[in-house]
């Protein structure tokens, strides 16, 4: 018998709509709490994929690469369209969404090939 039998579910018909409803979350803690809190989820996931799993690393990196992230997008919400400023959320969405595209895909992936 398989592992998913006894589940009562099928997991490859259950997978997508757990991504979706995920991505749903996301999205609606992301237009509550405004797009700085963004950094919140972009920059530990980009510490946890480039430097390993370590919490250790990945909490104490996240607050200097997040730091460092908005002064960039601030900077560059300054200088883009000088004189005039950009919206710092401009340049977050211009940030968060390839990177979230990018995570969804390779979890997804990894996801398909369990």
């Amino acid at each position: 018998m398989p592992p998913e039998a006894s589940l009562g579910v099928s997991p490859r018909r259950v997978r997508p709509v757990v991504v979706a409803a995920a991505t749903l979350c996301t999205a609606a803690a992301m237009a509550a709490a405004g797009a700085i809190g963004f950094v919140g989820i972009i920059v530990p996931d980009t510490v946890r994929l480039l430097l390993g799993p370590s919490y250790r690393v990945v909490l104490r990196m996240s607050f200097l690469l997040g730091a460092g992230f908005l002064m960039l997008a601030g900077a560059a919400a300054r200088t883009v369209v000088s004189p005039a400023e950009l919206p710092i959320e401009v340049i977050m969405a211009m940030v968060g969404a390839p990177f979230f595209l990018f995570v969804s895909v390779m979890r997804s992936r990894r996801l398909h090939q369990l």
